[in-house]
């Protein structure tokens, strides 16, 4: 499993059910600078060694920016968010 934020706890209930994670960035608190809503490019650098070593991509939310420019063109991309596409930090729907 993959992360770009993570929170403590959301590492710990991955654990618990036998999902190890590695996040790019944890802290106690998101933010509206998270990377949910916002594209950033050191995500896409950190991403794009870590995902070659996993079969598949699926990013979430904002992370959809950083998969997509981290996965190879032979790589299936599917991407999905659960809530309301917002960006809180401004507009990147061109990115996304």
């Amino acid at each position: 499993m993959l992360a770009g934020d993570a929170i403590p706890p959301g590492l710990a209930l991955a654990a618990r059910y036998g999902f190890a994670a590695d996040a790019f960035q944890v802290s106690v608190l998101v933010n509206p600078r998270s990377l949910q809503w916002t594209p950033e490019p050191l995500f896409a650098d950190w991403l794009g060694p870590v995902r070659a070593r996993r079969p598949g991509a699926r990013p979430h939310g904002g992370g959809l920016v950083g998969g997509g420019t981290a996965v190879p063109p032979h790589v299936p991309l599917v991407a999905s968010e659960h809530n309301q596409m917002s960006w809180p930090g401004g507009d990147h729907t061109a990115q996304a």
